[in-house]
């Protein structure tokens, strides 16, 4: 369970450093303040369920899953 934590929080750091991808000066994006602040949401939800005592080995694969898809769409923001 331990490499399952480990790698949940790899991603879960990957995450938000993608997610802070600095934007060039002058740039604009057509990310929402609202859609981000989901993604903040969604990462501090998966960072609170890590740091439980009692989170199974199904709820940590769940938890990579979702965290993977967020980092795509984090990914795919930061590229448009």
């Amino acid at each position: 369970m331990l490499i399952d934590r480990g790698l949940l929080f790899v991603l879960l750091i990957l995450t938000v450093f993608v997610g802070s991808w600095p934007v060039g000066a002058g740039e604009t994006t057509d990310v929402s303040t609202s859609k981000v602040k989901e993604w903040q949401k969604t990462l501090e939800n998966s960072e609170r369920e890590l740091n439980a005592d009692d989170v199974s080995d199904q709820r940590l694969t769940i938890l990579s899953e979702n965290l993977i898809q967020l980092e795509g769409a984090i990914r795919s923001a930061r590229d448009a």
